[in-house]
Formats: C-alpha cells, structure tokens, sequence
C-alpha cells in the first residue's frame, strides 16, 4: 500500500479531486424547486407566463423547460383554463413570493 501511494500520488490524488469536484456539480444540477398553481388566462402563452414569475434564480428558458416538464406539456400548447403548476422560490427575508 506505501508503494501504492508513494509510485501513484498525484495520480491518486487527482482522482480524489475529481470525485469531490463531481458530488458538487451533482448536488448543484439536481435544484427543486417549490410550485404554486395558476390558471391561463386568455392570450397567455409559456412565455408570457415565465416572464410574469421569472426571478432571478430561475431566468425564463429555465422556467419554461421546468414548467413543459412537470406539467407534462407538449410542443408548449396551453388553453385558457388550464391550471399549471410553476416554480418560485422564497424572497429572501420577506417570506413574499419572488415571482409575485
């Protein structure tokens, strides 16, 4: 084992950065967020929607990709009506919805 480490350090610990590099990546790219529902007004569209309840933690193409995926929306098509689910998250301090 000495031998191991002694031939293989840089190796080794190159390696160990690596894994610690890769659970903080991880960590970050799996982001929840919290949902309120709303309903679709006439006229609205995904677009006009992530740009009412766009924050700054959640700009608009990530708004609309999430809301697309955990409504299960097809080719962006949404009717007056419809209630969906959206993301937000929490003003800080304020305990106010940052996308109100």
């Amino acid at each position: 084992m000495k031998n191991l480490w002694k031939n293989h350090t840089y190796t080794i610990s190159f390696l160990a950065i690596i894994f610690v590099f890769s659970l903080v990546f991880l960590q970050k790219s799996e982001e929840t967020y919290k949902s309120s529902t709303v309903t679709v007004a006439e006229g609205d569209t995904l677009w006009t929607i992530a740009e009412r309840y766009e924050t700054n933690d959640l700009p608009m193409e990530k708004m609309i990709s999430w809301i697309e995926e955990n409504n299960n929306i097809s080719n962006g098509v949404i009717r007056a009506g419809d209630e969906i689910m959206i993301p937000f998250t929490l003003d800080a301090g304020s305990g106010n919805l940052a996308s109100q």
